[in-house]
């Protein structure tokens, strides 16, 4: 990559504090280049999260990870895991850094939003409370559920400066049958890494369980892959050239179908174990409703 020059500039809107980050590479921004370049649908929708804690009167960062926008009766949710905005694990226990420190209870949460020029972005930082109560929302059942919607209110501002890229926007074939083995991507930033910009990094995993099965009575299903720290909140999604339905159809797709199947959220057992977590796509709409 040639030369990046960032460009920093602050200002205040509604309950949001904005810090723009403009990353530019003319190489790659030229009108002439872009045109010959493909971007994947699903790079645009994966957005690159970090939390931070005031410490000692200092806000030190404390986790990254990866969240995904959902658009319901025209209200659009930043959708990423309930142990991300927490800093806890779903049994309530807080998490610690590498030096110990306890970092849970993060109280703000940075966005990198694409802004309208793709290869440019714009970073959003929010409360994660107001008048010390959480602004996320939760499953019925809690914690239970890794997974949390929080409403984004930019009150006209996104239409100025951002673009956003709502997963339902999306073009999914839901009639496509899952089945264990079946290939997925979970797509986000390991270890906070990304391509170029923040674009994010691909991985790739089987379907290790049976997907109409709930495990123990939640809207959860496993994968076997190899993520990585940085990913949970990533959307996990199944693409193929041919599918099979539950009506026992062979579908031929032509270039390829996809279907969004759920929210990553870490795996059973890290650093032990490649059994990830992935909780259902339906859980989105039970959070909202």
């Amino acid at each position: 990559m040639k030369n990046f020059f960032w460009l920093l500039l602050t200002f205040m809107v509604s309950d949001f504090s904005y810090a723009q980050e403009v990353i530019t590479d003319s190489s790659i921004l030229n009108q002439n280049v872009r045109d010959t370049i493909n971007i994947d649908q699903f790079s645009t929708v994966s957005l690159f999260l970090k939390t931070s804690k005031k410490i000692n009167g200092k806000y030190i960062p404390t986790t990254t990870a990866t969240g995904f926008i959902y658009e319901k009766n025209g209200i659009n949710y930043l959708i990423t895991n309930w142990h991300v905005v927490s800093g806890k694990h779903p049994n309530g226990k807080a998490e610690v850094n590498s030096e110990g420190i306890d970092i849970s209870n993060p109280e703000k949460l940075e966005i990198y939003f694409h802004r309208k020029t793709l290869g440019e972005w714009k970073t959003v930082e929010i409360d994660l409370y107001k008048k010390q109560k959480p602004i996320w929302l939760e499953h019925p059942k809690g914690s239970a559920v890794d997974v949390v919607a929080i409403p984004l209110t930019f009150k006209g501002i996104d239409n100025i400066l951002l673009k956003l890229y709502p997963i339902n926007e999306v073009k999914f074939n839901d009639d496509i049958l899952i089945y264990p083995s079946m290939d997925v991507s979970i797509i986000g930033f390991p270890y906070g890494f990304s391509s170029f910009g923040k674009l994010p990094i691909w991985k790739t995993g089987q379907v290790s369980t049976d997907y109409d099965i709930n495990i123990n009575e939640l809207p959860l299903f496993y994968i076997d892959a190899s993520t990585r720290g940085g990913m949970s909140g990533s959307p996990v999604i199944c693409r193929t050239s041919s599918y099979n339905t539950k009506n026992s159809f062979v579908i031929s797709a032509g270039a390829y179908a996809q279907k969004f199947l759920g929210i990553y959220s870490g795996r059973l057992m890290p650093g032990d174990s490649d059994i990830g977590l992935v909780w259902k796509a339906e859980c989105l709409d039970e959070i909202i409703n």
